[in-house]
């Protein structure tokens, strides 16, 4: 984001601030009008995570990391993990290791639908072409930026950053660029 000059309106100066950093420069001579006072009987949240204690999982060869090295895939119905746990600390702990079998259960809306989504890809691939069909699904752009100003218009519009008038005409003016390919290619009969 360009830096932006403030200039101050009869002795005081107004900033917005956003969940994006923002670094004020040549500021000289502030002093608070209030001075921060930490409420009483607020202290460091006790908390239960122990970064002392280490997991690690190694699998045998019935497993296959993926290049992200986030999640595993199983070549064969069932497998082996050995879990190594360290203590680093010189005070005994204890805690208990649960697995869950049911847990993919979560997952299940996820998979249909990016199941669908696939089946619908390659039905319009099939239908148009590859390249017809790649043309058509960059109209995503433009179906967000439909989402985007239906959220501001019902007042969603302060989940994100602010968007100045100049963003907001930039994407009408790029989707519609977009929309004018689409046809265009449509229309070539390529």
């Amino acid at each position: 984001m360009p830096a932006r000059r403030a200039a101050a309106k009869q002795g005081s100066l107004e900033l917005t601030a956003s969940r994006y950093p923002a670094y004020l420069t040549g500021m000289t001579g502030l002093v608070p009008a209030k001075p921060f006072r930490k409420p009483a009987g607020t202290g460091d949240p006790k908390t239960t995570i122990r970064k002392h204690v280490i997991l690690r999982a190694d699998l045998s060869s019935e497993f296959t990391v993926s290049n992200t090295r986030d999640s595993v895939d199983m070549k064969q119905d069932s497998g082996q993990v050995t879990l190594q746990i360290w203590n680093l600390s010189n005070q005994p702990e204890t805690g208990m290791v649960t697995l869950d079998d049911g847990q993919f259960v979560l997952s299940i809306p996820f998979a249909v639908s990016w199941f669908l989504s696939q089946v619908a890809l390659f039905v319009c691939f099939g239908l148009l072409g590859t390249v017809f069909g790649n043309v058509i699904q960059a109209s995503r752009g433009l179906i967000s930026i439909g989402i985007g100003m239906l959220l501001v218009r019902w007042g969603l519009g302060k989940l994100d950053a602010r968007i100045s008038r100049r963003m907001w005409l930039r994407r009408i003016a790029a989707g519609i660029l977009m929309t004018a390919a689409i046809i265009l290619y449509a229309v070539s009969g390529a």
